[in-house]
């Protein structure tokens, strides 16, 4: 944490004597406190505070908002908002003023200390930032040559004032646009558009230079010849992030190559009298001539030059020793230490840079273009005319030493900016954290709320249930009770599990109508909205959790109903359909059950309605955030979609699609098949030899207790291992157990997951039942793949648990 210097505005006064004990506590030094818009202004300009904090509403006709923008202006000092209200205008009118932090009172010491740290790194990051791109834009206007530089996708980012001139385009109006769009050019013996540089450097990944023929053509049409360096600019991790092109106008080099083609038709006195070195040799490589001016380039005598062969006495050292490899009759292109290059003859006018040594030992580099002159065919003697290019060497080496000092300095600033967002990642994860914890806390209250009063119905029954023994009929009307508001505590325990693991939902062919009208009817309830539900006879039935969808459906239609705080009317229409090829929804082809669910409330701006699936996203002030985002991951676990359409006054409709039974089965027929299939909780049954493992004795005792009333020999296992060694004792005394029903999760012990795979191992036909009250572990909707014959999640009433044994035994 850094020391900072705190100005505080706020117009109560014990709320800002509060505000500095809290402050400077954390650590900080409070320079001072206003009350009013302009107090803090002509403070801030006194005072200069490294931070403000600022409370919105002050006293007077000016807001802390108007304080803010007015200070902006003339300092750059970080600025947090204080704020009792979190209404959605107020907000925004505070965003607007681009605060680093906004804080909701009222607030624990921890969030401010987290805001006001974040605020000063923030400004210090920025200010950084600003002073980095300031170096470097002084830096490029300064070079001399132009200097474009690029993005990836050849999108111009930087243009330098000699770039701007030489294009005639101004760097405002390039910044922006395709780098091709700007940089015109062309072949000058052919007018065709040449490669673009930064192309060929992104294709390549190394250094470019364009042809020496390339005509530049400016916004306003002039031709300029030019000659460009083009190379890529890298991270730190090597990775290419853009284009860097250096070029400069070559109109004065061209002028005088021009110069020299004129020189060749004029005879030796006029060689004799030009201003450029001339050098004439013979096909073998002698001197035949040497002007004024070359002589007084190198330092040679040009009469004692006459006659000389290679190796010439301006050749350095290094050209001297390659030449020793093998000297050569005729001249030909040689490579030599140095980037020096003999200049090749032949048929056709070439042009070479070379590195030299006068006879004072002082270096130089020329640009060389040797013209072969020839008669009937054949060469006669070769003219060279020499440009001294020393100084534009140097600016180039110079240039090139700029590019790569810039290229180290974009990648180390690209890391410094990494990292910060690195730290920033963090951050916002921590935030995010934070309220996750806050949403599941509201969550948790929720849960508890309704858990307890199905708990009291529950207890209540049952101490009515012993007060009065001797009346049957009542006190089985009591126990349905209990037995009613267990089923009700399962359901919200399946609820709970779904969004806090994700559960994998166990699908089983059902009608969708009783869901909804369950589902509807319930969440409406005590509410001062009425539904209206349509839903055609020939219905698809779908293959879903029921548990899941019926909490879906919930979720929907509660947030419906909150959308008509005064009141009316929640729409849900259902309806088949075939998703075709290439439609716009998400899903796959195929036969899909769509539900629309409608309400005519106050609907969902646009800037929200891309939020409203995020998991603790809410404007509802004791929202968690969670029904829709729970709702949107069931229907995404079922492979269906859940989208929205709304506008603000008119309502919102929310489409479900969920896919439809592959049998094609509607109405009640599968309803009908599923009542036809169930097998009636009697002892009609066989007896059975059967193996119960679970880790609560409670459960071993009342599994025991249902089973031995229906006729069945049972036995018990504490854990997994101690099933293994029943099962494998029964088997080896040829009196095996026809089933086994195991817990799925043992703590600290062998479980069913890892008891089957020992099992399957004795008995490949084994036939074994998994339970759990973990209905979200995917063995629980997936059990066959893992070789159990049934499931049956916790809590289950005895009719689930014996028609699941039966239907076991029966091979169903």
């Amino acid at each position: 944490m850094e020391h900072a210097n705190i100005l505080i505005v706020e117009d109560e006064a014990i709320v800002a004597e509060d505000l500095r004990m809290t402050v400077t506590d954390l650590g900080y030094t409070v320079v001072g406190r206003g009350s009013s818009a302009d107090e803090a202004v002509a403070k801030t300009l006194k005072l200069k505070p490294d931070l403000i904090l600022m409370d919105i509403v002050l006293k007077g006709d000016k807001t802390g908002i108007d304080a803010s923008c007015k200070i902006k202006k003339r300092m750059d000092v970080p600025i947090i908002f204080l704020t009792a209200y979190s209404d959605i205008e107020l907000i925004d009118k505070a965003l607007a003023a681009k605060p680093h932090a906004y804080i909701v009172k009222p607030f624990q010491a921890k969030q401010l200390l987290a805001s006001i740290e974040m605020a000063l790194y923030k400004s210090r990051m920025e200010r950084r930032l600003r002073e980095a791109k300031e170096w470097i834009a002084t830096t490029l206007d300064s070079i001399g040559d132009a200097v474009i530089a690029t993005d990836t996708e050849g999108i111009i980012q930087f243009m330098n004032p000699v770039a701007e001139t030489l294009t005639g385009w101004d760097e405002g109006d390039a910044v922006g646009k395709h780098f091709e769009d700007v940089f015109k050019a062309v072949q000058e013996e052919t007018g065709s558009s040449i490669e673009s540089p930064v192309t060929k450097v992104l294709k390549e990944g190394s250094v470019a230079k364009l042809t020496d023929s390339t005509i530049l053509i400016s916004r306003d049409g002039l031709e300029l010849p030019i000659d460009d360096s083009s190379a890529p600019i890298r991270d730190h991790n090597g990775d290419i992030t853009g284009v860097v092109l250096v070029f400069h106008d070559i109109t004065e080099r061209r002028q005088a190559e021009s110069a020299l083609r004129v020189s060749e038709q004029f005879n030796s006195s006029m060689l004799t009298n030009s201003p450029n070195p001339v050098l004439v040799t013979n096909p073998d490589s002698s001197i035949q001539y040497a002007n004024p001016a070359f002589e007084e380039l190198t330092g040679f005598s040009a009469a004692k030059l006459i006659g000389v062969k290679a190796p010439y006495p301006w050749w350095t050292r290094e050209m001297r020793a390659s030449m020793k490899q093998g000297v050569k009759t005729e001249m030909q292109s040689h490579e030599i230490p140095g980037g020096a290059v003999v200049v090749a003859t032949g048929c056709k006018t070439s042009m070479a840079e070379e590195f030299f040594c006068k006879k004072n030992g002082e270096r130089f580099w020329v640009e060389i273009t040797s013209t072969p002159v020839t008669s009937n065919g054949m060469t006669q003697y070769h003219l060279s005319n020499w440009v001294d290019i020393t100084e534009r060497k140097a600016a180039e080496a110079k240039i090139n030493k700029l590019n790569e000092e810039l290229e180290h300095r974009v990648e180390q600033r690209t890391l410094e900016l990494k990292c910060t967002h690195d730290q920033l990642e963090v951050t916002r994860g921590q935030f995010y954290q934070a309220q996750k914890m806050e949403s599941l806390g509201i969550l948790a209250g929720g849960i508890a709320h309704d858990f307890n009063n199905l708990l009291t119905v529950i207890l209540g029954n049952l101490s009515l249930a012993k007060m009065i023994p001797d009346n049957r009929d009542k006190t089985l009307d009591i126990l349905a009770e209990s037995e009613k508001a267990s089923l009700q505590a399962k359901k919200l325990t399946q609820q709970l599990l779904t969004f806090s693991k994700g559960g994998a939902p166990v699908k089983t062919p059902v009608p969708i109508k009783k869901i909804i009208s369950d589902s509807a009817g319930f969440a409406m309830r005590g509410s001062n909205v009425r539904s209206e539900i349509s839903i055609p006879n020939n219905l698809w039935h779908v293959e879903v959790d029921e548990g899941q969808i019926n909490q879906v459906i919930s979720n929907m239609v509660i947030n419906a109903t909150q959308a008509m705080p005064d009141g009316g009317t929640v729409q849900v229409q259902c309806e088949n359909a075939v998703i075709e090829t290439g439609t716009a929804l998400p899903l796959d082809p195929g036969r899909y059950v769509q539900i629309s669910i409608k309400d005519h409330g106050t609907g969902i701006s646009e800037e929200h309605a891309h939020k409203i699936f995020d998991p603790f996203f809410t404007t509802k002030p004791k929202g968690s955030g969670l029904g829709l985002a729970t709702a949107y991951t069931i229907v995404k676990r079922h492979n269906g979609h859940i989208g929205v359409e709304s506008k603000v006054g008119s309502g919102t409709t929310f489409n479900i699609h969920l896919p439809a039974c592959k049998n094609g089965a509607s109405g009640d027929i599968i309803m009908e098949e599923k009542h036809e299939k169930q097998i009636s909780v009697d002892n009609s049954s066989e007896t059975q030899k059967i193996l119960v493992m679970d880790d609560e004795t409670d459960i071993r005792n009342l599994v025991g207790d249902v089973l031995t009333h229906f006729g069945h020999n049972v036995e018990f296992a504490s854990d997994g291992a101690a099933a293994i060694k029943l099962y494998q004792s029964a088997v080896d005394s040829e009196k095996p157990f026809n089933v086994v029903i195991m817990d799925l999760t043992i703590p600290g012990g062998v479980g069913g997951k890892e008891a089957i795979k020992e099992l399957l191992e004795i008995d490949p036909d084994v036939r074994a039942i998994v339970s759990s009250g973990y209905s979200n572990d995917p063995i629980m909707a997936d059990f066959k793949s893992y070789g159990f014959k049934g499931v049956v999640a916790k809590p289950y009433e005895i009719r689930e648990l014996v028609n699941t044994l039966n239907q076991v035994i029966a091979g169903d």
